[in-house]
């Protein structure tokens, strides 16, 4: 397959060549601007192998029976994304995974979630909240009516954890695919049982989305916001107790 080298902000960028290639070069066009280099070599690295595939098979299961799931998918093992022609507006949020993605031997890390192919991503409700908390900030005028709709609960949550922690080290720990950088911030409001189970609670919350469960995505959620305010009240006593130490 043939690759063009695209020149962005004085940085070069080897990418396979696709159809798609002028939703790429958007991409990085806005991202790029705001993110230190160093954020972007994941990035660069996975671009040079990158496959963009349309998938009849998506089609099939999508428009016949009716398994709307089947949208637009990146497979980090592959590195590969495949889609459904109706859907390629979604190409966005799967191109911060292709930023954020390592695959090492049987372990994959991506962005605010590790996994393995046997098991489901631990952190998972992190990386897609905040996946798609990115996707609304740089790609807003993309929306086509259900696009930020999804996973609303996670996303609204994972903007809470900014304002808790600060969007600078969130970002950080999502571009260096570190969970455990990212919930070592959360252990200065929690003990580290509270905080993993907090992790859990997010990742059934992004599952129960995923299944359009209401009840349980109700339920999650209240549990989930019960751990934010604790955090919250929390780092209010730190404070105080900053202030009153001075």
């Amino acid at each position: 397959m043939k690759t063009r080298k695209m020149n962005i902000q004085d940085v070069t960028y080897t990418v396979l060549d696709t159809d798609l290639l002028y939703h790429i070069r958007k991409f990085i066009e806005r991202v790029a601007p705001t993110m230190s280099d160093a954020y972007l070599t994941t990035l660069k690295l996975n671009l040079e192998t990158l496959t963009v595939k349309k998938s009849y098979r998506y089609m099939f299961l999508h428009n016949i029976l009716e398994q709307h799931q089947f949208m637009m998918n990146y497979n980090g093992k592959k590195n590969e994304i495949l889609y459904h022609p109706n859907y390629i507006y979604l190409i966005y949020q799967e191109l911060f995974h292709v930023a954020t993605t390592k695959y090492n031997k049987n372990m994959i890390y991506q962005g605010l979630s590790e996994g393995t192919k046997k098991n489901k991503y631990r952190g998972r409700g992190f990386d897609t909240g905040y996946t798609l908390y990115l996707t609304e900030r740089y790609f807003c005028d993309e929306n086509k009516g259900e696009f930020f709709g999804t996973h609303r609960f996670t996303k609204n949550i994972m903007s809470q954890l900014c304002d808790l922690i600060g969007h600078d080290q969130v970002l950080y720990c999502y571009m260096n695919t570190n969970l455990n950088h990212f919930q070592r911030y959360l252990v200065n409001y929690a003990s580290d049982t509270e905080v993993e189970l907090f992790t859990n609670i997010m990742d059934e919350l992004k599952d129960a989305e995923d299944k359009n469960d209401f009840v349980k995505m109700g339920s999650l959620n209240q549990q989930a916001l019960e751990y934010v305010n604790k955090f919250e009240r929390m780092k209010e006593k730190n404070q105080i107790r900053l202030i009153a130490k001075k």
